[in-house]
């Protein structure tokens, strides 16, 4: 959510301040983005069941460094197509990694503990876009000039990319030591069979 955030608001700031964009044809730059309320529900539960929570939700973390990491090539005059194939990245990212990862967390916990479960992830949420949003300010920022310039969005985008570059080595990390685990229900990276036969 850190690099979400950060990168977000690095766009749209480059886009009405650098490209001098109106705020509505930044906003609509971000549209496209919205697929994923189409594609999560239809395509993201049927890949789960066949290759697992962890397999989709790293899919999904390599999405976003990826989107990011295109960004770092920005330059003065990018258009609408240029950062189309981000866009689309992004969208994926959303698709693929926010619900599993959201059932993930919840996994395991007694039924009379999933608002709190619910609550810490969705707190967590909201304290890493606060954290991303604050430091992509700060790299944004980090210059003597009083206008910003492509080199000072492409710093500040370094910071998106890295936080979404650690969140798939977090979340690589995490699902070893899971494999590793004894007894661990995805341990061949598939959901655990709940069927009673």
């Amino acid at each position: 959510m850190g690099a979400f955030f950060g990168f977000q608001f690095a766009v749209t700031l480059y886009l009405q301040e650098l490209r001098g964009w109106s705020p509505l044809e930044a906003g609509l730059t971000f549209a496209i983005m919205g697929l994923d309320l189409v594609v999560a529900p239809l395509v993201t539960p049927l890949l789960v069941r066949r290759f697992g929570t962890v397999r989709v939700m790293t899919v999904g973390f390599v999405s976003a460094a990826l989107a990011y990491a295109r960004l770092l090539g920005l330059e003065d005059d990018w258009t609408y197509l240029d950062l189309l194939p981000s866009l689309l990245l992004v969208a994926t990212a959303f698709a693929l990694a926010y619900g599993p990862l959201t059932s993930a967390a919840a996994e395991g916990v007694a039924e009379a503990e999933q608002g709190a479960a619910g609550g810490v992830v969705f707190t967590a949420f909201q304290l890493g876009g606060a954290l991303g949003l604050a430091a992509v300010t700060v790299a944004l920022a980090a210059t003597d000039s009083a206008e910003a310039t492509v080199a000072d969005y492409r710093r500040a985008l370094v910071v998106a990319t890295a936080a979404a570059g650690l969140a798939l080595v977090l979340g690589l990390l995490a699902s070893t030591r899971r494999r590793a685990a004894p007894g661990a229900g995805l341990e061949s990276g598939l959901e655990p069979d709940l069927d009673p036969r």
